[in-house]
């Protein structure tokens, strides 16, 4: 039988181990053994032998590793193809925290975590999974110091692609506000969290899916006293290449490619200041992008809060 990842038990280690057999129903067993025999269950290793005849991967692993091994295969034994498995071990953040701010911002992303070793699985699809892995960056940066006024600042971009991820669903009172003026079928483009303390200027870049050779930087500075909201001074630069048709429309036969590749080309620019009450959503603009719809959505929320709908 062909082993995948750690299969074969050292010798002198099976002593306390119990083996079980998990039939699957979607993932492949060669997939599924090599994806489980990665994740630090409990700070200890496991060990997967696929076993393709049956569709089952055999897994043999200390009795208290089982409960969260079943809750990964459930993860993972999914229909969806293209489905994209990382596995995130934070450096600064909590694995509890975390997980509950990205299931509150992202929308078809599945999610487990390892308290022991602080390591949180993530699957989506590639596009979900740019958007997850730039958020848990940011989550797990370093914050800042005791006693410092501090605030984290949400920015969402929302574009009227049809083949980006759903927009998150704590936006839908956004979403319904922006229907009534027209603007419809957006999408989840970039999506950024900065913590910042009053005073200090911040800068965050990504290279988010929504356009070709698209680049999102985003800059700014907090100010904020006891008694006013927070007052933010914003700068948005969006460069890539702009679509020259429209994304729902039929597909047209593939033209020429040019001699010379296209320079990227300013997709959207704000500048503004903000001052609105914690948890507020600011909407800046409705920007269009070649045959396309762009949002900004700003949010400025407590230190550790998630994106929370305002009262």
């Amino acid at each position: 039988m062909p082993s995948y990842g750690p299969a074969a038990i050292p010798p002198g280690s099976g002593e306390g181990l119990v083996t079980k057999i998990y039939p699957l129903n979607f993932a492949e067993p060669e997939y599924l053994s090599t994806t489980l025999s990665q994740i630090p269950f409990e700070s200890k290793p496991i060990y997967c032998v696929p076993e393709p005849n049956t569709l089952a991967v055999i897994v043999t692993a200390a009795p208290e590793q089982f409960k969260a091994v079943e809750e990964f295969i459930k993860k993972l034994d999914v229909p969806e193809r293209t489905r994209e498995i990382r596995v995130y071990r934070l450096k600064n953040a909590l694995v509890t925290e975390t997980s509950k701010v990205l299931q509150t911002l992202l929308q078809g992303v599945s999610f487990a975590m390892d308290q022991r070793t602080n390591s949180l699985l993530a699957s989506g699809d590639p596009a979900q999974m740019q958007v997850t892995e730039q958020l848990i960056q940011q989550l797990d940066s370093v914050t800042a110091g005791p006693g410092a006024e501090s605030r984290r600042i949400r920015f969402v971009w929302l574009v009227s692609i049809p083949t980006l991820s759903p927009a998150p669903p704590d936006l839908q009172d956004v979403l319904e506000e922006l229907q009534v003026i027209g603007v419809r079928d957006l999408r989840l483009a970039a999506q950024h969290i900065v913590e910042t303390t009053a005073g200090d200027q911040f800068q965050t870049q990504s290279t988010p899916a929504a356009f070709d050779s698209c680049r999102l930087k985003i800059e700014g500075k907090l100010e904020q006293t006891r008694t006013q909201p927070p007052r933010l001074e914003v700068a948005l630069t969006a460069t890539g290449l702009v679509p020259k048709t429209d994304p729902d429309a039929p597909s047209a036969p593939p033209a020429p490619r040019p001699s010379m590749p296209q320079p990227p080309e300013n997709l959207a620019t704000l500048r503004t200041t903000i001052v609105a009450p914690p948890g507020h959503k600011v909407v800046l603009g409705v920007t269009p992008i070649g045959p396309c719809t762009s949002v900004f959505v700003i949010q400025a929320m407590e230190a550790g809060e998630s994106g929370k709908q305002a009262k």
